[in-house]
């Protein structure tokens, strides 16, 4: 029952989860510690949209290890909970291992949810507190490639934004490629 449940979470659009967070998740449970666009809201977001894929991807991955490496070890004389830590987890680490990459890069890659939730459209700052409002790396990007980014033209610092646009992208491939 848990394996559909979870499936359809991860076919969410992300602006359907900007608008839940924003419209239930908010004043029910975060309204008295955090503003309306908060990191925090964001964050909760991305969390719903990236687990299930995490889930569903290790799932498979740990269907996929032969039956006969856990008939071999309940054999020996194995208890389930040994069988599953010291045998089926280590053969289906490279697919766990995946599927962590895949959840990270959809967790980073996320925008449109960032930029509802977190306030990022708003020209929100650089923000360290997850209670306040913020921008993400890729809704720094949208905003800089819609010409909204009301952010980084203060202090009298001359910049372009394409620059930054293509500085922040490249930078978005090496965190993920490492």
């Amino acid at each position: 029952t848990l394996k559909p449940i979870i499936e359809v979470l991860a076919g969410l659009p992300s602006v359907v989860v900007a608008f839940f967070i924003l419209s239930v998740v908010w004043p029910t449970l975060l309204s008295d510690f955090v503003g309306k666009y908060s990191l925090l809201g964001a964050g909760l977001g991305v969390g719903v949209l990236s687990i299930p894929i995490i889930a569903t991807i290790t799932e498979d991955a740990l269907s996929s290890v032969p039956r006969a490496l856990r008939e071999a070890s309940v054999g020996l004389g194995a208890t389930k909970m040994v069988t599953t830590l010291r045998v089926v987890v280590p053969a289906a680490l490279s697919g766990i291992t995946a599927a962590l990459i895949i959840g990270a890069s959809r967790a980073l890659g996320e925008t449109m949810l960032v930029t509802l939730a977190a306030g990022g459209a708003g020209g929100a700052g650089r923000a360290l507190l997850p209670g306040s409002a913020g921008l993400t790396m890729t809704s720094a990007m949208a905003n800089l490639a819609t010409g909204t980014d009301n952010v980084a033209t203060g202090g009298g610092v001359e910049f372009n934004p394409v620059d930054s646009l293509y500085f922040v992208g490249l930078l978005l491939f090496v965190m993920t490629l490492g």
